[in-house]
């Protein structure tokens, strides 16, 4: 039931040690890779889901499909979920967006709480874009993250 996420904030090298001994160890492995640099690529193979906004998934081309899921966030227009094959839009929250820094840790974290928790990826992506929605009506960055009570309310809905 581990879960293990890795954004693209560590050295190459490391990520991809990590990835890869989670991986064979049976952890279901989450790899946001922003911020992006080349070379990640390879590292797509070991990943149970990788989270990519548009830029970084453009970035991965073909390479994202390694992955057995990969969901392509795309700000005020929602995210797209891409696994076996096929491809599932989610329409985003509507909000009057205040600020977006946060937003995509605060999707990758509540995705990685809900996935720990035994949750289908389809069926967290609506609790986690509420999640980075609500990060987005306010300003700044760690002041604009839900508190714990505000996730607990919506990882419970």
């Amino acid at each position: 039931g581990d879960v293990v996420l890795l954004q693209g904030n560590l050295a190459l090298a490391t990520t991809g040690t990590i990835l890869a001994a989670a991986w064979s160890r049976g952890a279901s492995t989450v790899f946001n890779p922003a911020p992006f640099w080349p070379g990640v690529e390879p590292l797509v193979g070991h990943c149970n889901l990788v989270i990519a906004n548009r830029v970084e998934a453009a970035a991965l081309g073909s390479s994202l499909h390694a992955a057995r899921a990969a969901i392509v966030t795309l700000g005020a227009a929602g995210c797209t979920l891409i696994e076996g094959g096929n491809q599932q839009a989610f329409p985003a929250e509507p909000i009057v967006t205040i600020d977006t820094t946060g937003c995509g840790d605060t999707f990758c974290g509540a995705m990685v709480a809900l996935l720990a928790r035994g949750m289908a990826i389809d069926a967290a992506i609506p609790h986690a874009q509420k999640a980075a929605a609500l990060t987005a009506t306010r300003a700044g960055a760690f002041a604009a993250l839900p508190s714990r009570a505000e996730l607990g309310a919506i990882l419970a809905a």
